[in-house]
Parts: structure tokens; C-alpha cells; sequence
């Protein structure tokens, strides 16, 4: 078995460089349009539960079955979700983050050895 992990199109968030992992957001209308349909036809694409992936597998594989595979969601940056860096950069949490190299654990989220675990399970 060949597995392939394809990262979704632009969102509208990501745009504004804002930290987006379990946001909710949509492709910007950019992010689709930078898409392509692949040459590869898989029958079934794994996507998550997040608009941003099926919005890209059906443009990216237009003819897959899509099936939600949960757990496989991108960090989930808790209070940070959604704000900027600049909006962040006097924030006590957020620099005490970025001073562990994002190793820790984001409030009301998950660090990155929390994440890479789930993702790996």
C-alpha cells in the first residue's frame, strides 16, 4: 500500500497569517484556484472532518470516494487559534511558546508531542 499525505489549499486565515490548525476555515477563493486535478485517481481519500480538506480533495481528486479519518487533524493551537503573531507578540503564553521553540503545550490546545502522537496513532 502506497499512502501519500496531500496538505489542503490556502485558507482565508492562513492568508492573513494567522495560526490555523483546529479552526474551521474554508479555502480562500486562491487556495482553490492554485489547486489542480492530480494524475493519480485514487478510489478513496482520506480527509478530516475539516472543510479546508475535502474542499481540496474534491478538486484535487475529483472522482474519490472521500472517508473522514479522525485524529489525523493538524495542531490544535487552543487560545492562539485564529490571531496573528502581531495580535500575539505581547501575549505572557504565547512568548513563553515561542520560547520553548512551540515545544509546549499551547493553553487550551496541545504541544507538539501531543500532536505528533495523535497524528502517529
Amino acid at each position: 500500500m502506497i499512502v501519500e499525505l496531500v496538505r489542503h489549499g490556502r485558507t482565508l486565515l492562513q492568508e492573513e497569517h494567522r495560526y490555523v490548525g483546529s479552526t474551521d476555515d474554508e479555502l480562500s477563493p486562491t487556495g482553490r484556484a492554485e489547486l489542480a486535478v492530480a494524475s493519480a485517481c485514487p478510489s478513496r481519500v482520506y480527509v478530516t472532518a475539516l472543510r479546508r480538506t475535502a474542499q481540496t480533495a474534491e478538486v484535487v481528486f475529483p472522482k474519490a470516494e472521500l472517508v473522514v479519518a479522525t485524529g489525523l487533524e493538524e495542531m490544535d493551537f487552543g487560545v492562539f487559534e485564529a490571531r496573528s503573531h502581531t495580535e500575539l507578540e505581547h501575549d505572557k503564553a504565547y512568548c513563553t511558546w515561542l520560547a520553548s521553540n512551540c515545544l509546549d503545550l499551547c493553553p487550551q490546545g496541545e504541544s507538539k508531542e501531543g500532536f505528533c502522537e495523535r497524528v502517529c496513532t
